[in-house]
């Protein structure tokens, strides 16, 4: 029963543990970032239009940084932005993202560019490797234990 206990324990764990870590691989690597998510900071970075609120891009925006409360949801057309930038070059220093109206008046600041570079970056990823690479390391330590417990009881006989 032990013997079944301890290697059922040994490759699970061992499973367990590595998936962590290619978990950990592939988030570090990018791989596992939104791609609607990067659309919209690339947009933040390179456009000079508005953003409709159709794009894919724009409804994660939204469902993240959601319109002021005062808002009118139903006439909001664009996502925009109010940028920043080092005289006579492209370098962009700042922008502050906003909606606008089908009027052509637009919202408070809803978000920076800070905040946007830190938003496209952020995932649950980490936190999940880092429980599956724990979850699998108690499991190797148990199963370390059962074996050293059965090298014990034997010596005893």
């Amino acid at each position: 029963m032990l013997n079944r206990m301890e290697l059922f324990l040994k490759i699970s764990g061992l499973v367990i543990l590595m998936s962590g870590v290619i978990l950990g691989y592939l988030d570090i690597t990018g791989v596992l970032i939104s791609k609607e998510k990067e659309a919209f900071l690339a947009w933040v970075l390179t456009s000079r239009t508005g953003l409709p609120i159709a794009d894919p891009a724009a409804k994660i925006f939204m469902k993240d940084y959601s319109p002021p409360k005062s808002s009118q949801l139903q006439e909001i057309t664009h996502v925009t932005k109010n940028t920043v930038t080092v005289v006579g070059s492209k370098v962009l220093l700042n922008a502050g993202i906003n909606y606008m109206y089908a009027n052509g008046e637009r919202t408070a600041v809803v978000a920076s560019l800070e905040e946007i570079r830190e938003w496209e970056s952020k995932t649950i990823y980490p936190v999940i490797a880092w429980v599956l690479s724990l979850i699998g390391l108690i499991e190797m330590v148990v199963s370390f234990a059962i074996e050293r417990y059965k090298i014990k009881t034997e010596k005893r006989r």
